[in-house]
Order: C-alpha cells, then sequence, then structure tokens
C-alpha cells in the first residue's frame, strides 16, 4: 500500500488494492502504540483510497497497519 505525502501537514491519502470479497481493516496507532483510527472495510477488487485529516493530530509518526487474511502490512507516516 502506499500513503501520500509522506510526511504529511493537513492530510494525507493511503492507497490499497483490494481483493475482491476479503475483509481489510487499517489501524493508525501512535508512537507508543495507542490506536489512534480503525477501518474495517470489504475489498471490490479495485484501488481502495481513504483520506485522514491530521489537524487533531500530535505531530510525531504513526505507525499504519492494514490487516488482511492473515497478513500484515505496515509503514509509518510523518506528520509535522
Amino acid at each position: 500500500f502506499n500513503i501520500y505525502p509522506n510526511p504529511a501537514h493537513d492530510q494525507f491519502e493511503l492507497f490499497y488494492q483490494t481483493k475482491e470479497n476479503v475483509s481489510f481493516t487499517i489501524e493508525m496507532m501512535d508512537a507508543e502504540g495507542r490506536k489512534v483510527n480503525t477501518k474495517s472495510i470489504v475489498g471490490n477488487g479495485m484501488l481502495y483510497s481513504t483520506r485522514y485529516e491530521t489537524a487533531e493530530l500530535a505531530r510525531g509518526v504513526y505507525l499504519i497497519v492494514v490487516n488482511e487474511e492473515g497478513r500484515r502490512l505496515h509503514q509509518r507516516v510523518v506528520v509535522y
């Protein structure tokens, strides 16, 4: 999956290629491991995109985790 822009100031978008009829979750955690946001989605075989507003987030590094069928992908995003 991709995150753009990274580092992010006001917002960033996450892009993930889904599988048809396969559920996945997206979790955002702060540097101390606390969940900040969670989304549960059922894929449609197309590119999924979602926007995250960062205005209410503290500056720092966040971990984005995509969980799908026992597979766990992660990427960091910097909010400044």
